[in-house]
């Protein structure tokens, strides 16, 4: 197995994105929200964010329930390489934001309660790039900050593999379980936010812990294969 993909949401200051770059952090995309709640941009805040996004770095917009005229609107600021798209948008309209504005598309995919996918993977076959799990709760349809039953997640890559769509994993994800996710399930991509903030802003101590982590696994599988050959 390969490294997993690394995305880190809601970025909210220039400043990290400098430190991400001096640093030459290996971060493979770096999400921004423009859907409602604490982390929200303005396509006027991107448009001055996006001039300090690292060359190496792919970023995603992060919409819920969106138009395409709101998604409009922040591309003419500045382009984004992918759309997360987080609400019960419709096959159709993913495919939409993939012509309208040639950019890749995730589709999240809200678990909830009862492990159960609340939208049918395999609608979007051919419509969207990547699916995301993320937790899914009577109140918030992800972005909860809460861990899914990981159980349902073989289960989930199975489907994604019969439909050729990679999996990403989101929901409650941080320095301390990401080893035992990795080491479990190996999966496409993890996608941290909340857990990697301190006082509401991204603590880059917290974000190379991460960092460290996603590259010593990736060295273990490496070792763990030569073995296996």
């Amino acid at each position: 197995m390969g490294r997993s993909l690394l995305k880190i949401c809601g970025i909210m200051s220039e400043e990290t994105l400098k430190i991400i770059g001096e640093e030459n952090l290996p971060i493979d995309w770096l999400g921004f929200i423009f859907a409602y709640g604490k982390r929200k941009l303005t396509p006027a805040q991107w448009e001055i964010m996006s001039q300090f996004v690292p060359m190496t770095v792919k970023t995603a917009g992060v919409f819920v329930n969106p138009d395409l005229k709101e998604v409009a609107e922040v591309f003419q600021k500045a382009p984004l390489h992918l759309v997360q798209l987080h609400g019960q948008e419709s096959p159709e309209f993913c495919s939409q934001v993939k012509d309208e504005f040639g950019c890749k598309v995730i589709k999240v995919i809200g678990v909830g309660e009862d492990g159960q996918a609340h939208l049918e993977l395999e609608s979007y076959q051919g419509k969207v790039d990547y699916l995301l799990l993320d937790t899914m709760t009577k109140a918030q349809a992800g972005g909860t900050g809460k861990v899914f039953a990981w159980d349902r997640i073989p289960a989930f890559q199975q489907r994604c593999e019969r439909i050729g769509i990679p999996l990403l994993v989101a929901g409650g994800l941080n320095e301390d379980n990401i080893e035992a996710l990795i080491q479990q399930y190996h999966p496409f991509g993890i996608d941290l936010s909340s857990s990697l903030e301190t006082n509401g802003m991204k603590d880059m101590g917290k974000i190379r812990n991460v960092i460290d982590v996603v590259e010593r696994m990736a060295l273990h599988d490496g070792n763990r294969n030569e073995q296996q050959v």
